[in-house]
């Protein structure tokens, strides 16, 4: 499999000691070359720069956005991910969701995700009963047991070991055969399934990140994999392991190359919904290149927003908008609601009385209790990080893990200009904002864009138009 490495580094080291570029740079390749992987790229990080943003990472996380293979993000030592055990965490979660695993290269810590929240589990009230179901959780993982909610396809039996279930594991062979004998890509598949009347084990309709984990998941070959452990012939295997081979082989041959270079964000990304089901707007770039009838070879960039459940599950009808155009028309909008506003962010425009102070701190409090809650019943197994990345969500953008702002790009901070209204109707002033303040200032006024097929409704946070 293809690694991508990230660590960081003493600059003052010699090259020799541990904490020195040059060692651990080696680390990961000796890892990558005795588990078979390959090193495609390094990113790493200058201790000196750990407090100041996480540049490096904030460039890996911005690489992996542009990936559509298999990857594996390897790290030297997890804590790398964050300055505290939850911003490691966050740092895991933002690359999960992108559809990458983190692995650590650290001896009896192949798990990053496990390894962080270990350290979190072994801080704060609770820390000795946290640790006592943890090495429950082990032991049963040494026997193969089921832990958590297990995958499409199979559930837990009486003897505590995976067993299949005949409809979903039906489900999951035609899967795995109109991948390999019909050729059929991600998104095709989620649209047969979905026209055909078949559905998730919730009931929902199919999307391409759900067919992917499924050709994914190693766990179909009836290996059992939990806390860096892998125990073969578990359970019941519901494909082959050279059909998942060949899986993973043609996952690999279908990868475009991906174009190198800097690569421009998406100004509306998080802000923007569709109109017709709800789901967020996501930022698509295409590139072609094509023949004149004079024989020179042109390329062309074309950057637009579609709907997530058009790209991932084939089953809405709204119609794209060229980036320009919607960017173009989300700004003239936002600038007409400013103009009769005064130009001060949103948590400015009036003093809290002291009721409305303690109900927020109260409400502050409860989320910080659910946050760690929910990191706590992922780090022991009890829910899988998708599960995890839905409870975070819906904590809302002042939960703990917004508040951090770890300032790599998973939660907005920057200079004073992001909290300046002005900035945004002065259009020269705007055109000279890097892209990553540009987007700072619209989550700090734009509360969400409700994104139609002729129309675009600019929904500014409470507060701010009179």
């Amino acid at each position: 499999m293809r690694a991508l490495g990230y660590f960081q580094f003493d600059p003052e080291a010699p090259p020799g000691l541990p904490a020195s570029r040059a060692s651990q740079q080696r680390q990961l390749s000796q890892f990558c070359q005795r588990e078979g992987h390959t090193l495609s790229d390094t990113f790493p990080e200058s201790s000196s720069n750990a407090q100041g943003g996480r540049p490096a990472l904030g460039r890996l996380l911005q690489h992996l956005r542009e990936q559509r293979g298999t990857f594996l993000v390897l790290v030297t030592n997890p804590s790398h991910l964050g300055s505290t055990p939850e911003e490691a965490l966050e740092t895991v979660l933002a690359i999960d969701a992108l559809g990458f695993r983190v692995a650590s290269t650290m001896q009896g810590q192949p798990d990053a995700f496990q390894a962080v929240a270990r350290t979190l589990q072994a801080t704060g009230p609770g820390a000795e009963r946290r640790q006592r179901i943890l090495d429950a959780m082990q032991s049963k993982a040494i026997r193969g047991e089921g832990l958590g909610k297990p995958p499409y396809g199979y559930r837990i039996g009486n003897g505590k070991k995976l067993e299949e279930v005949t409809q979903e594991a039906e489900v999951v062979r035609l899967i795995y055969r109109l991948y390999l004998e019909q050729d059929l890509g991600l998104r095709n598949i989620a649209r047969h399934l979905n026209q055909e009347g078949l559905h998730t084990r919730r009931g929902g309709n199919w999307s391409l990140v759900t067919i992917r984990d499924i050709l994914r998941n190693r766990s179909y070959t009836g290996t059992y994999q939990r806390f860096g452990l892998r125990v073969p012939r578990n359970h019941p295997p519901l494909v082959t392991p050279e059909a998942f081979r060949r899986v993973h082989d043609l996952m690999q041959a279908r990868t475009p190359n991906r174009h190198k270079g800097l690569v421009q964000p998406f100004l509306l990304s998080g802000l923007a919904y569709c109109a017709q089901c709800g789901n967020r707007m996501a930022g698509v770039t295409r590139r072609q290149s094509w023949r004149r009838k004079d024989g020179q070879r042109v390329q062309g960039v074309y950057r637009y927003y579609q709907c997530h459940s058009r790209i991932n599950q084939s089953v809405c009808t709204y119609h794209t908008w060229r980036a320009p155009l919607l960017e173009e028309a989300v700004l003239n909008q936002l600038r007409q609601q400013l103009q009769v506003t005064a130009t001060l962010p949103p948590r400015q425009q009036e003093a809290p009385d002291s009721a409305t102070s303690a109900d927020n701190q109260r409400s502050q409090i409860r989320q910080r209790r659910l946050y760690l809650k929910y990191l706590r019943q992922a780090a022991d197994g009890a829910i899988p990080l998708r599960r995890l990345r839905s409870l975070l969500s819906e904590l809302g953008p002042s939960s703990p893990g917004q508040e951090q702002g770890m300032g790599h790009g998973l939660a907005p901070s920057g200079p004073d200009e992001a909290a300046d209204g002005s900035a945004i109707l002065d259009t020269a002033r705007w055109e000279k904002l890097g892209p990553e303040i540009q987007q700072q200032l619209l989550q700090l006024w734009v509360q969400r864009i409700v994104v139609g097929d002729g129309e675009a409704k600019v929904v500014v946070r409470q507060g701010i138009t009179g």
